[in-house]
């Protein structure tokens, strides 16, 4: 073991958070929940754990997608080198009952999606999965080779019951994505947050005992690409959707709700990720959560779809029926 290696794992303590405060649906309607609830045994399950960050569970192992636990401040990502929380990492997974992955994923490659990625996995002793991008983050940090795959368009995974394909979605064009452009070298932290590039972008289906769950970490879509793909559930992204408009929106939930046919979506990304995640779950803008909610929900209504906003760490059932 290097001795970079040795350094990333000796920072990982075992703090266990005290609670949390959750949001539900539109509005401000605060609770508390309990934390650290064990996932139910021999079901296809999930976690919303803030941000993109997704946990699907089978009862036996699991997987779990952008990772994004050290929840930065605005300061330290705008002036500051920067680098993983293991501490936040480590309380986040023993929050959600996490013992066994079988790989972490990351949908893209700026620090919010991957910079925690090689840190989970290595702590959980998963694979790594991502773009070439990605495989340069895990690099850095001298993850095993052998542990990293590598997406391509409709790449197919198989890790036990579990059955995935990334699907490339379309890159934002550089001028309205400061951090586009791909990840060449090995990275290994701290560094500064731009060098955390975009890289390549993909939604992921994910195929369990019969159901079908896409997970879309931004709002963006190809006209007509996930033609022919099925899926029963859609965890949908709603990050920066308001700034994009209404009619966007409404072309957003065509393109990856109506025309993969799913049933149920879960909004994800809605939550300040500069929130630690043992203080509330809150939005950055209030008006933009509300108002990006109820287009979502009007379109819902519309085509008899049901929308869900998630409480963080809830537990999620993937086989419960669907209207």
């Amino acid at each position: 073991m290097t001795s970079r290696w040795r350094w990333a794992l000796s920072r990982w303590s075992a703090p266990v958070a005290a609670g949390t405060f959750l949001v539900g649906a539109i509005g401000s309607a605060w609770w508390s929940a309990p934390a650290g609830i064990a996932l139910p045994a021999a079901r296809f399950s999930a976690r919303w754990m803030g941000a993109t960050t997704i946990l699907v569970y089978d009862g036996k192992s699991g997987i779990l997608v952008d990772p994004y636990f050290s929840r930065l401040s605005r300061e330290s990502v705008q002036d500051e080198l920067i680098s993983p929380d293991t501490t936040r990492v480590n309380t986040a997974l023993e929050r959600a009952g996490v013992s066994t992955l079988a790989v972490v994923m990351a949908t893209r490659s700026n620090f919010d999606h991957a910079m925690d990625v090689p840190i989970v996995a290595a702590r959980m002793n998963a694979d790594v999965a991502g773009s070439r991008s990605t495989r340069n983050i895990a690099r850095g940090l001298e993850f095993p080779e052998e542990r990293i795959r590598t997406f391509e368009d409709g790449a197919f995974l198989a890790y036990g019951s579990f059955k995935l394909t990334a699907i490339e979605s379309p890159r934002a064009p550089p001028a309205s994505d400061p951090y586009a452009g791909e990840i060449a070298v090995p990275l290994t932290p701290p560094l500064h947050a731009s060098a955390y590039r975009t890289g390549a972008n993909y939604a992921l289906l994910v195929e369990r005992a019969g159901r079908r769950v896409l997970i879309v970490s931004q709002p963006g879509f190809e006209p007509g690409k996930l033609i022919g793909v099925d899926a029963d559930i859609v965890f949908l992204s709603v990050s920066g959707l308001v700034a994009r408009g209404e009619h966007f929106a409404s072309d957003y939930w065509r393109e990856t709700v109506l025309t993969t046919g799913a049933k149920l979506v879960i909004l994800t990304s809605w939550d300040d990720p500069a929130r630690p995640l043992d203080q509330s779950t809150r939005p950055s803008s209030p008006h933009d959560f509300e108002t990006a909610v109820q287009w979502i929900k009007e379109l819902g209504a519309i085509d008899r779809v049901d929308v869900r906003v998630p409480h963080a760490f809830e537990h999620i059932d993937l086989l419960a029926p669907l209207r």
